[in-house]
């Protein structure tokens, strides 16, 4: 795992993988990965984009890629490979059906050397689990009978029952599935997360979007 510098707001363990809110960068033989946990069941999906800085100051410098994997299968793949002055992003907007313990990578690595291959990735992950029906009628079939169990009609008997909690997602990083060396990132900051049913937990790495992550120098 990477440390988590609380002072600079970053994972970093004096070299490459570094991860920031709005800065990620792989080298040292690394990637940075950014891990989520999904919390229960459902549809979550997962937006935003992933931006390669330039790194024309440096002819040799020839860019990353990007991965998303669930459970360790590959799910998209962006290139931001090359030699350019500005900057070039890809954007991603994906959607899964997952269940609780579910985990979610989104990993960055260098192509074949690592100069300047700082960038930034934005994620928000949404759940758009579909709401269920309410179930009415008697049983009997025929729509009759609206009268709630243990009431009157227009009665309340729901209590003092309160709608379950939304619980942020806390970000994770951890080591890239694809079996190359890889730091995991945690990035608090980075991802906007708006799933009330999804949650990450830090491993090692950046925080994407929801969740618990936290940044590690993955092998």
């Amino acid at each position: 795992k990477l440390p988590y510098d609380e002072k600079e707001n970053r994972y970093f363990n004096n070299g490459k993988p570094e991860l920031k809110a709005d800065f990620v960068e792989p080298g040292g033989g690394k990637s940075a990965a950014y891990k989520w946990v999904v919390a229960k069941d459902g549809t979550v999906r997962i937006s935003g984009d992933y931006t390669k800085f330039a790194n024309s100051e440096d002819e040799s410098a020839d860019g990353t890629c990007a991965r998303i994997y669930l459970n360790g299968a590959e799910k998209k793949w962006m290139g931001t490979s090359g030699n350019f002055g500005s900057e070039k992003s890809e954007s991603f907007d994906e959607t899964f059906e997952v269940k609780a313990g579910d985990v979610l990578l989104f990993v960055v690595s260098p192509e074949s050397n690592d100069s300047y291959d700082g960038g930034r990735l934005a994620v928000t992950i949404k759940d758009v689990t579909p709401a269920s029906e309410p179930e009415t009628g008697d049983g009997d079939g025929d729509g009759s009978g609206d009268k709630p169990e243990g009431g009157q009609s227009g009665e309340d008997v729901t209590g003092d029952q309160k709608p379950e909690g939304e619980q942020p997602a806390l970000p994770a990083g951890s080591d890239d599935p694809s079996g190359q060396d890889n730091g995991s990132d945690d990035n608090k900051d980075q991802n906007k997360q708006d799933n009330p049913t999804s949650e990450e937990q830090p491993s090692s790495g950046e925080q994407p979007s929801g969740g618990t992550e936290s940044p590690a120098d993955g092998n």
